[in-house]
């Protein structure tokens, strides 16, 4: 039934997915009108990891309002719009400069940090198009209907873990993952753990080897997530391949992840 459902959610996101490309213009021109109107109504549940109404609001009104299917069409209750520093960073600092870091502030606020020119705004609105629409496309939607919340206490069970636990994976919530330089899934160099990486960033750099996680989520349905990650060498080529898969439901917040990559870097 897991997989059926995990099918269904994924095939979901095709259609989805051409919506967001075709509407999100329309949900830009609305961007901050449709976030102020969602967090006077709902808020995230820090704990469960699930949205939540606020007191005095019902849930089915929202789903009269069209800024409700705008929201869905976004990455969520923030006003991180354009996506985080590094994402495009290269065209950030070539386009804005001193500002690149910033552009979410300084483009939705009454006092803008720098004269943006119409230039300017086409290029904010590319890099909100690129990190909303293409990148993360319907991110809303996904946490809004199918996000379960985080794991239950007690119901997390390791099916199988290569290397096994004891090793670098002593933490039973790390999973096999990539971590980059410039972000956590953006850069040009893999980020290692080393033997004086203090235990907070451990989560925050790349182990390889392949994990499979049972557990039950705040909603109550038994879920499974696996993760794997490897570098395979053609030296011959002088050229690396960086693979990473993620599968099922994300522990951490209950919603469905689909990783496929594989990323050919110089050796």
């Amino acid at each position: 039934m897991n997989t059926i459902l995990y099918i269904s959610i994924i095939l979901l996101g095709i259609p989805l997915r051409v919506l967001s490309a075709i509407f999100y213009p329309i949900v830009f021109l609305f961007r901050c009108k449709v976030l102020l109107y969602m967090s006077k109504r709902v808020q995230e549940d820090d704990e469960k990891r699930v949205f939540v109404m606020k007191n005095g609001y019902n849930k089915w009104k929202l789903y009269l309002h069209p800024y409700f299917w705008m929201f869905t069409l976004t990455t969520g209750l923030c006003d991180n719009y354009s996506g985080y520093e590094w994402y495009k960073k290269n065209l950030r600092v070539k386009w804005f400069g001193e500002y690149a870091g910033m552009l979410d502030l300084a483009f939705n606020n009454p006092d803008e940090y720098f004269g943006a020119t119409i230039i300017h705004k086409l290029q904010y609105f590319y890099l909100c198009y690129c990190w909303q629409a293409l990148r993360n496309s319907h991110w809303a939607f996904s946490e809004w209907f199918f996000r379960e919340g985080k794991w239950q206490d007690n119901t997390v069970k390791i099916d199988y873990c290569d290397p096994p636990i004891g090793s670098i994976y002593k933490y039973w919530d790390i999973m096999p993952q990539l971590k980059w330089d410039e972000g956590n899934d953006g850069g040009k160099v893999l980020r290692f753990q080393t033997d004086d990486t203090h235990v907070s960033e451990i989560w925050l750099c790349t182990h390889l080897g392949k994990k499979k996680l049972t557990f039950t989520t705040r909603k109550g349905n038994s879920r499974y997530m696996y993760c794997f990650a490897k570098i395979v060498y053609l030296r011959p080529l002088k050229l690396k391949l960086i693979i990473e898969h993620q599968f099922g439901w994300n522990y951490w917040n209950g919603m469905v992840i689909f990783h496929f990559k594989h990323i050919l870097r110089k050796n």
